[in-house]
């Protein structure tokens, strides 16, 4: 793992999220994209939410105790990643985890680098001469890690113009 975050900011963020209600199955906080002050709602799925620190960390928080096993494949499905190596054009997000209590439990929050670019469905709107090659990448990375649920609106294009997933879970 990449010494990425810290175990203050997961603990703040995951009660932070939890103790909102439930809105239409989601944490209200997340259906709301609202944020404790100095953090930035980022993006959410249907288990899970994406938060920005203060400090410039992507924090991904399940939105209850079934996404767990979410937010653990992610970290294996990370640390997988880093072994075998991006493909040529790509890159990967630093990441770290952090166990954080809850009751009896123990849940994870994943800790990312943000990458600041756009979406790759976004990005290829603008740039059609580089669809197929960024495609291809994709499918790559999606084929060497063997990941279910990589697609155009969960991988980034950098300032570099590298294609980053930053959806590894499962």
């Amino acid at each position: 793992m990449h010494d990425l975050g810290n175990h203050h900011d997961a603990l703040t963020i995951y009660h932070w999220v939890r103790q909102h209600g439930s809105k239409y199955g989601k944490p209200s906080c997340v259906e709301d994209e609202h944020a404790p002050e100095g953090w930035e709602f980022v993006g959410s799925g249907c288990a899970r939410s994406v938060w920005l620190s203060p400090e410039g960390v992507a924090y991904k928080v399940g939105h209850n105790d079934w996404s767990e096993r979410q937010q653990r494949g992610e970290v294996n499905n990370l640390t997988r990643a880093w072994e075998i190596g991006a493909p040529e054009g790509c890159r990967f997000p630093k990441f770290d985890s952090y166990d954080v209590p809850d009751g009896d439990d123990v849940e994870t929050v994943v800790a990312v680098e943000f990458i600041p670019g756009d979406l790759l469905i976004d990005y290829t709107t603008q740039n059609w001469n580089e669809r197929d090659l960024l495609y291809e990448r994709l499918q790559i990375c999606e084929t060497r890690l063997r990941l279910a649920d990589l697609h155009d609106e969960n991988a980034v294009v950098d300032a570099d113009g590298l294609l980053v997933p930053v959806d590894f879970g499962c």
